[in-house]
């Protein structure tokens, strides 16, 4: 029976190290997304959370040099959620999006990139 349990518990702490780690204060906390937009192209968006008090999106579109690695930070939205540096929006509401323009403080500067639609990921 101690042999069982013994084993039980290491099967649990093994399991679980993982979990706790991703939940640790300071620990990264990255998620991926892509999506397809207008005129084939495409955008992927990595969106940190690592730090609590400012999350940052970092926005690159595909075969783009010159919009590769924005970097954003998330500001207030009516509705969707809103990135922005100063020069740049990403705008999204659900799995849809588009990047404009940054005409502050509305954010909306004509849009560089519209029609964008998530891909799903696929595993």
């Amino acid at each position: 029976m101690t042999r069982m349990r013994s084993g039980i518990q290491l099967a649990l702490a093994l399991f679980s190290a993982p979990l706790l780690a991703a939940d640790a204060p300071g620990s990264a906390s990255a998620t991926t997304l892509v999506y397809a937009c207008d005129e084939g192209k495409q955008i992927t968006s990595v969106i940190d959370d690592s730090d609590p008090d400012q999350s940052k999106i970092t926005v690159s579109v595909a075969g783009d040099p010159a919009l590769q690695n924005v970097e954003m930070h998330y500001q207030m939205s009516a509705n969707g959620e809103k990135a922005g540096n100063g020069k740049l929006v990403w705008w999204t509401k659900g799995d849809e999006g588009f990047l404009a323009q940054e005409d502050p403080p509305a954010g909306s500067g004509d849009v560089i990139i519209g029609g964008c639609r998530e891909v799903p990921a696929t595993r």
